[in-house]
């Protein structure tokens, strides 16, 4: 009997494959740890759940950060799309830096990435 062992996509590769057309505009995925993963629907609730959690952290946060909203984030081997990222401002010369450096965001200025979706959250935990 032979084992198949599932293709670990790296970030670069799983660009690559946006570039290549391979996933369709109605394709919801993203890619954590190496696997590409169908990202769950939303619901009202969820819908609901998400506007009243930014209006209120928008009135907290004020200037001291930036609230991302289902925005994709590297992080290590994976390419999440979390409901919020919470992200520390940065200088408008840090933000140009950073940029130019390469796409995407650098995990050391990320606050906090919340995902509410049970379900989503089930699935990366296991």
């Amino acid at each position: 009997m032979t084992l198949a062992t599932a293709k670990r996509f790296t970030i670069t590769e799983y660009h690559r494959l946006a570039d290549l057309d391979f996933f369709t505009e109605d394709d919801r995925v993203e890619l954590i740890k190496g696997e590409i993963i169908k990202m769950a629907a939303k619901g009202k609730a969820h819908s609901v759940c998400n506007t009243r959690l930014y209006r209120e952290l928008f009135k907290l946060l004020e200037e001291k950060a930036t609230i991302r909203g289902q925005e994709p984030i590297i992080i290590n081997d994976s390419e999440p799309e979390p409901d919020l990222t919470i992200v520390k401002n940065k200088t408008v010369k840090e933000s140009i830096i950073n940029v130019a450096k390469k796409l995407g965001i650098n995990p050391n200025v990320v606050i906090t990435i919340l995902e509410h979706e049970y379900e989503t959250l089930n699935k990366r935990i296991k």
